[in-house]
């Protein structure tokens, strides 16, 4: 179980400052898919984060302070996405890079290296940017997947989370893909009734009224299947 708590180096001894109310742009949607995606590619996860569990820590993120919301959204990302997290520290380590950052006025941010000068190379939700000095009461958390759950890189273990984490989408799938099977039997019923009732009989009014009927089931065939894929790729991604 991954502690939602942040931990501060003791020898630092350095306080994170005063609550503040969190700001939009810290709070919005954009930012969490921005960090969602950027841990992802950093860490070389073997697991990949749901819309729903987005949602899930956005909502984690609008109900807290800063800068305690954003740790907790950050731990419970590494959660998801099976990273041992390391110690939240006052100041990045460049042994430690890529380091995820949370930043008064900027938010989120990761912390990908540190030039010849002195200069931290920071990315963010707003772009990339150099900064000489960090920004007082910054913390920073190493983004290196170190021990992953082993458990979380099986197939098993993958189906296993993803099927636990919501289930409604697999009833959802299973409905569509019952339908499209249904639907998938217009076109051997199209087959049959031409040979019966328009070959035999000549019955060309028959045969325009088949053909509107099979191009609809046709269309909604492809507009379910469409739906199914949807749904199944939104469960997993």
């Amino acid at each position: 179980m991954v502690s939602v708590t942040p931990i501060i180096e003791e020898e630092q001894g350095e306080e994170l400052g005063e609550q503040s109310p969190l700001s939009t742009a810290s709070a919005a949607k954009s930012d969490i898919v921005w960090l969602v995606r950027a841990i992802e590619k950093v860490s070389l996860a073997r697991t990949h984060v749901s819309s729903r569990e987005r949602n899930e820590l956005f909502r984690e993120l609008s109900g807290g302070v800063f800068p305690g919301a954003h740790c907790k959204v950050v731990a419970k990302l590494f959660a998801l996405l099976s990273i041992k997290p390391a110690r939240w520290r006052t100041a990045p380590v460049k042994d430690e890079l890529p380091a995820v950052a949370i930043m008064p006025e900027i938010g989120f941010g990761l912390v990908y290296g540190q030039t010849t000068d002195g200069w931290w190379l920071i990315d963010a939700p707003a772009g990339r940017r150099r900064l000489e000095n960090l920004p007082e009461g910054s913390v920073f958390t190493s983004a290196q997947a170190k021990s992953p759950i082993e458990e979380a890189h099986t197939a098993h273990g993958l189906f296993k989370r993803v099927f636990n984490s919501d289930r409604s989408w697999l009833f959802q799938a299973a409905f569509a893909s019952l339908i499209a099977s249904a639907l998938a039997l217009a076109t051997s019923l199209y087959s049959m009734q031409v040979y019966d009732r328009v070959i035999s009989t000549g019955g060309v009014p028959t045969l325009i009224v088949l053909c509107f009927g099979v191009s609809i089931s046709i269309l909604i065939e492809l507009v379910v299947k469409v739906a199914r894929a949807a749904i199944v790729n939104d469960a997993v991604y």
